[in-house]
């Protein structure tokens, strides 16, 4: 199990406790589309849905040395049905994995249909390339909704 280093106190700035190991802090940002989950509409004209995010580390035997769980539960208003259509759900979760960690298992737990989806990744995860590092890209911008002028199909 990681602990984070401790800060000398001002009483005893000589002693520092050693861990028995060395951690680094991992995020990952779980992002679903919104057609992969299951929203199920409530009375009130809202919908509800329960997600599971996971993650876990493994060292080189494969024994789990991490692990997170967290779960979302939605309860979402008419208004806010597009703007989750358009951009999905998204989690930040973040794990101290031991030096030893070899691999990271990412998982997602759609509870209203029991659909799960897992992904792995090696570690250590490599530094982006050079001009890469801090690019943010967003989703493209929703179009309009436009007025209905006529028939389905043409001829």
């Amino acid at each position: 199990m990681c602990k984070r280093p401790l800060r000398p106190s001002p009483r005893r700035k000589k002693s520092m406790r050693k861990l028995p190991e060395r951690c680094s802090a991992m995020g990952s940002i779980h992002a679903v589309a919104f057609s992969d989950l299951r929203f199920n509409a409530t009375p009130e004209g809202g919908y509800h849905g329960v997600v599971n995010f996971m993650v876990a580390a493994f060292d080189g035997e494969g024994k789990q040395v991490a692990s997170q769980l967290s779960q979302t539960v939605a309860d979402i208003k008419p208004e806010q049905m597009k703007d989750l259509m358009a951009g999905g759900v998204r989690v930040h979760q973040e794990i101290d994995v031991p030096v030893n960690g070899t691999a990271m298992r990412l998982g997602v737990e759609d509870m209203s249909n029991s659909h799960v989806g897992t992904m792995e990744i090696k570690l250590p995860v490599p530094a982006p390339p050079e001009g890469q590092a801090g690019e943010r890209r967003s989703l493209p911008p929703v179009e309009p909704d436009l007025p209905w002028s006529g028939s389905v199909a043409d001829g």
